[in-house]
């Protein structure tokens, strides 16, 4: 049994002030006699229409389309970066595509002389964006080892970009020589997409704190070959000798470092295979 608490008179004068509909005897403040449900089903009864409750259907219909219109016209005024257009030219256009053409690539690589890392040029870093080719890379790391390379090794003669190879890390060759003219983005997609990307794309301890897509680990390969021919042609006297340049006695004795007595005897070429 529930027992219900008397109602008070503020209670009692609070529910006569409220609307009652006839027909359901339903109340409230917002009621009207008939109510709306009741009045729909009079209607109904009779097959006649609401005219009032019709006109403001169509009143907020048409206030409706006039807000999505001024909302479609005010975004065709906004401007919009990187936006298609019938000016974009192949380049922009891949650019949008993959949304890296300007992004920035940290391309760290080491030293190998011969079949050996160079304990003396250790590794190095540089920065490049996404559109630059790999023969950029190339040149710029020769540029940045040719001065290490007449300093503490004691050579002669800069190096040249043609004395010079680019490979990955642990003396892997790229599939095909053509790569060294893509985009440093696209040579990184045509490896990463391929069934042994973990094969050619290695890390080293230092890209460990890099997000992966945004640095590759490479080598420069110093063909000891091509320098001491290039650089034995360049000094043949008028005779038809071979003229090599004389280094310093610090040099010759070796370097501080280590580094090797150039001599006139060229080194036995051999040849380099390639991974398929």
């Amino acid at each position: 049994v529930v027992l219900q608490a008397p109602m008070s008179d503020m209670d009692k004068e609070r529910i006569m002030n409220l609307t009652q509909c006839k027909d359901c005897g339903i109340y409230g403040t917002r009621v009207t006699s008939p109510c709306g449900t009741c009045k729909a089903k009079t209607l109904e009864i009779e097959g006649l229409v609401d005219v009032d409750k019709m006109a403001l259907s169509d009143d907020r219909a048409v206030q409706m389309a006039k807000r999505v219109r001024k909302d479609s016209f005010n975004a065709s005024l906004s401007p919009k970066k990187n936006q298609p257009g019938a000016t974009t030219n192949e380049k922009e256009l891949d650019d949008i595509r993959s949304g890296l053409g300007k992004a920035r690539w940290t391309i760290i690589y080491e030293i190998r002389i011969g079949g050996k890392l160079s304990p003396e040029l250790g590794s190095a870093s540089l920065t490049f964006t996404g559109s630059q080719t790999m023969q950029e890379v190339l040149r710029a790391a020769v540029a940045q080892i040719s001065p290490q390379w007449t300093g503490c090794l004691s050579h002669m003669f800069d190096l040249h970009v043609d004395d010079c190879e680019l490979q990955f890390h642990g003396k892997k060759l790229f599939k095909e020589q053509s790569h060294l003219f893509l985009s440093i983005q696209k040579f990184y997609d045509t490896y990463a997409k391929g069934a042994d990307h973990a094969y050619f794309l290695t890390t080293t301890k230092e890209a460990t704190r890099l997000t992966k897509g945004t640095f590759m680990c490479l080598e420069v390969f110093v063909n000891e070959n091509k320098y001491l021919t290039r650089t034995s042609v360049d000094n043949e006297d008028s005779d038809g000798f071979l003229s090599l340049p004389l280094r310093s006695s610090k040099s010759q004795a070796g370097g501080a470092r280590g580094g090797k007595r150039m001599t006139s005897e060229r080194p036995s070429k051999k040849p380099r295979e390639r991974v398929s």
